[in-house]
């Protein structure tokens, strides 16, 4: 009881406060819409006061909800009702911190008097983020003692979070990349700082560092985070204040990893991320990223111009590659060394960027040769070999006079066997060389071999031969594209006149329903002469790329290689340690990709039917302008070839482990690239090869392979693919991991656009790991 002098009336008021029952409030069983975890829901609680514990209006009722509930600070008061009755406008105090609401009843309530109180789900409450059982904390101002509710239960959440966007700073094959994953939460997706957490899982083929990662941050926020690199998982924990966040549902999330957390995929292919949340736990795949397939790699700082096919840039010596290529920074021409692992920017070859080099080594004496022809002039160069570097001989370059380079038409360089150089171009539909008897010092006048060619220019190529006991010059030429335009071929002794030349044209089976096109390039074997050429193309019956060969005896054959359409500036080159015949192309569709086909010497008439392999590719990327060796290889070198990126300006590169390397040295070769030569690969011991049944078949083929218990890793990659007898791909029936065991696929015959394939003969590719295994099928109908 209060008192107090009320002097205006000159008496003494009282007022008498009650203090709040002793009884007990008791809260009923609460009741939610929607007892999810984050979820928004109406709330039922019933509440029964006490016999002495009536609110009159304007009376408090408080509530407290268990932790991780989201009360908003602002509550609409039309969004909780009091036995039916909305609250008044200023009826509510909520605390978003102490998760706390009081209520100011719009209604008189008495003694015992059951109380329903109702927050709409409108009022922006969200369940608990976490499963389990809860309790809300009532008190009154009558009743100030709080009570607890019954248990309530809160289910799992059952919503996700959407499926991210991942962007990549690099989508190269095996490479170390900054990933950036764009999604938000589910409907439910409240999390919590320092303790709610995000999963994100990769597939096989990547790479994940393993314990505490550096550098990860959540929306810009770094955030603690952890790798398991066994199951290809990083854990990262929402950040706390200053500087964390709480994040709603729905909310938008932005994670990144940077370089070197994530290592890409080692295989091409269209990969996703799964994504989950330590309270949207379903795992949700991102949407697709792409790691292109990739083949080659490019040399630091050089250029992509290497045209063209009928010039070498490259040979092997002293054990090292030596490549001439033009430098990006400069534009210069100069000497790269590859000793298998690193390449090293050597030697100034040339200051003009225009010039297109023809390297022909001479190995016993340690000699180089290196024709630069331009537009204007044309120089030679000899180099000197000693203590593992290459100089310039004094004197040199020197010129060739009267002999320049027509448009990128260009000139070629060859060495007889008494030591002679040769110069060769075709300008103003004539055949000419020059010759020079002492290291390229001094050259002939002009020498017309050929006139009246179908076309003003044309592409040679040159080698040295020994024919009927006696060593002549040989030089075969491509006219370009027009009307009766073909391949020739002309011989020199190398004890004749200059002007001395025998015309075997004639004996060149030219190609049905085609003329030449201005793309060749030889090589000389055992005194077998092989010219690889590309026509201009024609009907599905045409052909496109072809291999034209010359035995000792001076008969000439032709071989197929692709029909219709194909490749463009074909190369050659000879595996001299498993009598292989290796032959380059890049595709003239794009995207331009460098491809490749091997047959054993003598097996030419298998090129057709040969399975085409890709050795260059990067995305949509183009490739244009390869260059092998003039020289055969072994096992000792193994094998490099350079291709231009057009794309990129750049100048890339395959390096080939041919087989067992000579004794006490290393191969050092590209991990990327297969063996080509070696052993027949079906007869390893721990495969079993590849059965298909029946064969014939119609209408559909069983292939059953077997990966035994022996294999030295699981699961591992496995492809199997169909191609027709042109080389082209028909379908693909595997492409990707496989355990250990029995496995089979069947064909139905329809290619990998749903379309029949035609009735007759496919081969068959099956690559488990490095191995290759090869076979025919034939379909009947």
């Amino acid at each position: 009881m209060v008192c107090g002098d009320n002097v205006s009336a000159d008496d003494i008021q009282f007022r008498h406060f009650p203090l709040g029952s002793t009884a007990p409030l008791i809260v009923g069983a609460v009741q939610l819409s929607n007892n999810e975890a984050n979820a928004g829901s109406t709330y039922t609680i019933p509440l029964t006061l006490s016999n002495d514990g009536a609110l009159k209006t304007g009376s408090l009722i408080s509530l407290r909800f268990s932790n991780n509930t989201f009360v908003p600070n602002a509550i609409a008061p039309g969004e909780i009702l009091v036995n039916g009755v909305p609250l008044s406008a200023g009826g509510i105090i909520s605390n978003s911190g102490t998760r706390q609401i009081s209520i100011i009843t719009p209604v008189n309530l008495f003694n015992n008097q059951p109380v329903s109180i109702v927050i709409n789900s409108g009022a922006g409450l969200l369940n608990p983020m976490n499963a389990g059982n809860y309790r809300l904390t009532v008190w009154t101002s009558a009743q100030p003692a709080q009570a607890n509710s019954p248990n309530y239960n809160i289910a799992a959440a059952t919503t996700t979070v959407t499926p991210a966007t991942v962007t990549l700073s690099t989508n190269a094959l095996d490479t170390p990349a900054d990933y950036l994953l764009n999604f938000n939460l589910g409907n439910q997706g409240r999390l919590s700082p320092g303790s709610s957490t995000f999963t994100i899982k990769f597939n096989s083929p990547s790479g994940v560092t393993h314990g505490v990662l550096n550098g990860v941050t959540v929306n810009g926020v770094k955030a603690a985070a952890v790798g398991d690199e066994g199951a290809r998982k990083i854990t990262i924990t929402l950040p706390v204040p200053p500087g964390g966040m709480n994040l709603g549902n729905n909310a938008a999330v932005t994670l990144f990893l940077p370089s070197p957390i994530v290592r890409n995929p080692k295989r091409q292919g269209n990969y996703t991320i799964s994504v989950a949340t330590s309270i949207e736990t379903a795992e949700v795949a991102s949407a697709p990223y792409e790691i292109p397939f990739i083949a080659g790699r490019p040399i630091p700082n050089a250029a992509k111009d290497f045209d063209r096919t009928n010039q070498s840039k490259m040979f092997y010596h002293g054990g090292a590659w030596w490549v001439t290529a033009q430098a990006k920074d400069d534009t210069r021409w100069y000497l790269w060394k590859f000793d298998g692992a690193a390449w090293e920017k050597t030697i100034l070859l040339y200051s003009s960027s225009k010039v297109r080099p023809d390297c022909i080594l001479d190995a016993v004496n340690n000699k180089v040769f290196i024709l630069l022809p331009g537009g204007s002039t044309t120089y030679i160069l000899r180099l000197n070999f000693a203590s593992g570097n290459w100089t310039i001989d004094a004197g040199y370059p020197y010129t060739i006079s009267g002999f320049s380079q027509e448009s990128d038409h260009g000139i070629n360089l060859a060495r007889a066997y008494n030591g002679d150089l040769w110069v060769f171009r075709i300008k103003n539909s004539k055949l000419s060389a020059k010759r020079s008897t002492n290291d390229g010092q001094t050259w002939s006048s002009e020498i017309i071999i050929k006139s009246g060619l179908h076309n003003d220019t044309g592409l040679t190529d040159a080698v040295a031969l020994t024919f009927e006991g006696s060593d002549y010059i040989g030089v075969g030429y491509a006219e370009n594209s027009a009307k009766g335009s073909i391949y020739g071929f002309l011989r020199h002794k190398d004890t004749d006149a200059n002007t001395v030349w025998t015309d075997e044209t004639g004996a060149i089976p030219q190609f049905t329903g085609t003329t030449s096109d201005d793309h060749i390039n030889m090589v000389e074997y055992n005194s077998t002469i092989l010219m690889v050429a590309k026509t201009n193309g024609g009907s599905a019956s045409t052909v496109n790329t072809a291999l034209l060969r010359r035995d000792s005896d001076g008969q000439w054959f032709q071989h197929p290689i692709l029909m219709s359409s194909g490749w463009t500036r074909p190369l050659l080159v000879i595996d001299a340690s498993h009598d292989a015949l290796y032959v380059f192309g890049t595709r003239e569709a794009a995207p331009k990709v460098g491809e490749m086909k091997r047959v054993p010497l003598g097996a030419y008439g298998d090129l057709l039917a040969a399975p085409i392999d890709t050795i260059f590719a990067n995305g949509a990327d183009s490739f244009f302008d390869a260059s092998v060796p003039a020289h055969p290889v072994d096992d000792a070198m193994n094998l490099l070839i350079c291709n231009g990126n057009e794309t990129r300006n750049e100048l890339w590169y395959r390096f080939f482990d041919l087989g067992p390397t000579a004794a006490g040295s290393a191969a050092k070769a590209d991990p990327a690239a297969p063996r080509l030569g070696g052993a027949n690969p079906a007869a390893d011991e721990n495969f079993e090869g590849v059965t298909v049944f029946p064969n014939p078949f119609n209408p559909e083929a069983t292939f059953r392979f077997n990966l035994p218990d022996n294999l030295p890793a699981t699961p591992v990659w496995v492809k199997l693919q169909v191609f027709n007898l042109t080389g082209q791909l028909v379908r693909t029936l595997v492409d990707g991991e496989l355990p250990k065991g029995a496995h089979q696929r069947r064909w139905n015959g329809l290619n990998d656009a749903g379309r029949r394939a035609a009735s007759g003969v496919y081969l068959y590719r099956l690559h488990v790991g490095e191995k290759v295994f090869r076979g025919k099928v034939r379909m009947i109908k």
